[in-house]
Parts: structure tokens; C-alpha cells; sequence
């Protein structure tokens, strides 16, 4: 039996994520004074996780169990690299490796002595990897192991002034054998996720901040079974400011153009074409 494949549900997933990445702004309206540490912590809120939440995975309707993927507790200052190296995470099967540098105004990577007021970008490299098993269901519920792996390279710039903007792209494939009802099937997805110039506000007490500019493109292969023809996902989500964004979803040879509310994250309003 092959699952049936969904596009609405797909868009609901992104917006889940971008969400996620917004939650986390910093109030750019406080001047950063000399010797303040940086949050990293903050920062990392404005970034989408590496590709743990596979939209064409979720958008098929296979139900994914929890992950975590933090930034370890410990992430120390490597010279050779330049970089600030975090402990992996592992939860659930899937394995997260991050690093990060935190950048001056001239873009050259600081070392641990790096503050707020010297701090102009952060430039961050994850990964995702390991096997994550579906549990087991009823109906038309999936069960078994999943392979996954996944790179996720971000650039959060702006960090001396009011907005932040967000660059970069995450790239994830997953592939296994699962049950699913009464039959057997496999499952061999792909896609890449671009963000490009997304600017988020400064944060103001009380008020939800969405981003005032900006698109995220996700290009996906997704394909069900050993006779099944592989379907093709592209789609472009641009942001305008306020709580409502435009979505165009192709799949398959058809296109959809919608609106998405983040505020409600009611299903996507969409029209053929």
C-alpha cells in the first residue's frame, strides 16, 4: 500500500519551523556594551533546525516522534578551526554535531574573547545523522526505522543593528523499509531548503514579530514504494511583514498558490494554478 502524498500539510510543516525559528529574536532596541557576552542561545532560537523535520516525510503522513536538537552545553573555542565546537546531541536514534564563529563587522571569525558590541554575524555548520524508528500504530499509521542525514549551513547577520537577516541552506535525505497497515513499503525522500535574505525585527514586548522580507525554497524528491515514479516538490514561501504570507506549491506537474496565517497556522487557503 502507498501512502497518498500531501501538499497542504507540507506547507503546515514549514511554517511550524519558521515559527520555531522566530520565537527566539532578540530585542535589537538595547546598544550591546562593551565586554556583554553574547547570547548564543538567542541566536541559535532564530535559526530552523537541521533537516530533522523532513517535510515531504511529514507531508506524506507518517507521524515522527519528538527530537532533540539543542546545541550541547559545552562548546569550546578550537583555534585550528576557528570555530566554536559543541558537544553532539544524540536523541531518539539521530545524532546532531554543531559548530559555530561568531564574526566581526569585517567578517573574520573572533575568538572566546567575542562580544555583543564586536559581534556583527554568526555563521553556523550542523548536521543530523543516525536512524530514528517510527513506533508502532494502528491503521495507516508507519512503523519501523528510518535513515536519515543532513547538513545545515546558516548565516545570521545584522547583529549590530535593528534586524537580523538570515541566509543559508539545509539539505536532508531520508530513506527505509517500514510497515505501514497491512503491507510493507519503502520510502527514499530528498530535499534542500534555501532561506534567503529572511529579516526578522527587532522584538517588542508583548507583540508576535514575524519577517518583514524574505523567501524559504524547499526543492524536494520524495518516492514511495519500488514501482512508484518519484514525486517532485518546489516551494516558495515569501514573507511580507505581517502575519500572512504567500505560498506557490508545484508537485507533480500542478501548482498551487495559497496564503498561510502564522499567527492561527490554520490550514493554507489555496487556488489551482
Amino acid at each position: 500500500m502507498m501512502p497518498r502524498f500531501h501538499r497542504s500539510p507540507l506547507a503546515l510543516v514549514v511554517v511550524g519551523a519558521l515559527l520555531a525559528a522566530c520565537s527566539g529574536s532578540d530585542d535589537g532596541s538595547t546598544a550591546p556594551k562593551s565586554g556583554e557576552p553574547v547570547n548564543v542561545a538567542q541566536l541559535f532560537g532564530e535559526l530552523a533546525p537541521p533537516g530533522a523535520t523532513n517535510a515531504l516525510l511529514l507531508s506524506s503522513g507518517l507521524s515522527l516522534p519528538a527530537t532533540s536538537a539543542a546545541i550541547g552545553a559545552s562548546c569550546p573555542y578550537d583555534a585550528a578551526s576557528k570555530s566554536f565546537v559543541c558537544a553532539p546531541v544524540t536523541s531518539n536514534g539521530l545524532t546532531v554535531t554543531t559548530s559555530y564563529q561568531l564574526l566581526d563587522a569585517a567578517g573574520k571569525p573572533q575568538d572566546a574573547s567575542a562580544d555583543r558590541r564586536t559581534t556583527a554575524a554568526m555563521h553556523t555548520v550542523s548536521t543530523i545523522s543516525g536512524t530514528l524508528t517510527l513506533p508502532p500504530g494502528t491503521g495507516t499509521t508507519a512503523a519501523g526505522p528510518l535513515t536519515i542525514s543532513g547538513k545545515q549551513d546558516m548565516t545570521l547577520s545584522g547583529l549590530l543593528g535593528p534586524t537580523h537577516t538570515l541566509n543559508g541552506t539545509a539539505t536532508t535525505t531520508i530513506h527505509g523499509t517500514f510497515t505501514l497497515g497491512s503491507g510493507v513499503t519503502t520510502l527514499n525522500a530528498t530535499t534542500t531548503q534555501t532561506m534567503r535574505d529572511v529579516v526578522y525585527p527587532a522584538a517588542t514586548t508583548g507583540a508576535p514579530s514575524y519577517p518583514t522580507s524574505g523567501t524559504v525554497t524547499i526543492d524536494g524528491t520524495s518516492s514511495f514504494g519500488t514501482a512508484a515514479p518519484a514525486v517532485t516538490t518546489h516551494l516558495v514561501m515569501t514573507f511580507n511583514g505581517t502575519s500572512t504570507v504567500t505560498l506557490t506549491m508545484s508537485t507533480g506537474g500542478s501548482t498551487e498558490r495559497c496564503t498561510i496565517n502564522l499567527a492561527t497556522q490554520a490550514p493554507p487557503v489555496c487556488t489551482a494554478g
